[in-house]
Formats: C-alpha cells, structure tokens, sequence
C-alpha cells in the first residue's frame, strides 16, 4: 500500500488559515467577471477568455465614444489592462468619437507595448468613413486595425 493512502486528511486541516484568506485574495484579484455596461448614449462589455493559459480579454465599446463620456470608458477599462496578458478592443456602432478617443485608444496600446513587452493590446474598429478619415487625420491609423464588418 502506498504511503499517504491511508491518511483522511482534509484540506482544512492542511492549511492554515492565515494561507486560505491570502489564497482567496489572489483569486479574487486573478479573476475579472464579465462587464455589461449600458448607458444611455454608449456601451461597453468586458469578455474575458475562458482558456485558463492565455489571459485574454475582448473589450467591446460602441455608441457616443466622445469626450463627454471618455473619463467614464476610461474608469471601466483601466483595471482590465493590468490583469490581462492580450487584450483586444473592438470598435463597432460608433455614433461619435473625438480626439480624446484616439488619444485613450493610444495610451493604452502604446504605453502597454512599450512598458511590458509581455502584454498585447490591439484596437479593431469598424468606424464610418468620416471617423476613418479623423483618425488618419490625427496620423494614429497605423495602431487601429480597421475590418468592413
């Protein structure tokens, strides 16, 4: 008989307490829930992967993306980034969108990239042809990856 096999050991006693609140803490903070956010004029959800090995996430935003609602979009999506190893951002039915956009957009791709070359950020947009044309204007098209959805 192999030994241990005869041991009735349960986890509670295996551990003490003082390990379990610290185990449940890094569990807490490893784990992101799903986000839905709908506000009146714009809207976000935060997908997280449910491949254990990659920490990835997609981060939907669509609706009025202007100056008037970034510091909200900003607050939603901030934490995300720091427990996410590859997050994609998809832009869709975007009714408006600022330089103040572009610039949240750029902070969060470039910054990542150049801070921790283990996380990867990439921004999708499907964005009207006058968005479009902003964003080219502004000399930032080379970061958003645009798809004809």
């Amino acid at each position: 008989m192999p030994i241990g096999k005869n041991l009735n050991l349960k986890r509670d006693k295996v551990i003490p307490d003082k390990k379990k609140s610290v185990i449940k803490e890094q569990n807490a903070k490893d784990s992101v829930e799903t986000l839905d956010i709908e506000e009146n004029n714009f809207s976000i959800k935060v997908i997280p992967s449910k491949r254990k090995k990659v920490k990835k996430t997609n981060i939907e935003l669509s609706g009025d993306l202007s100056i008037t609602n970034i510091e909200k979009i900003n607050e939603q999506i901030k934490p995300v980034f720091g427990n996410y190893d590859l997050v994609d951002m998809y832009l869709t039915n975007v009714d408006k969108y600022d330089l103040s956009t572009i610039q949240l957009l750029y902070t969060h791709t470039i910054l990542h990239d150049t801070e921790d070359k283990s996380k990867m950020v990439k921004v999708i947009a499907d964005l009207p042809i006058e968005l479009k044309k902003l964003t080219q204007a502004c000399g930032f098209s080379e970061f958003i990856y645009h798809y004809q959805g």
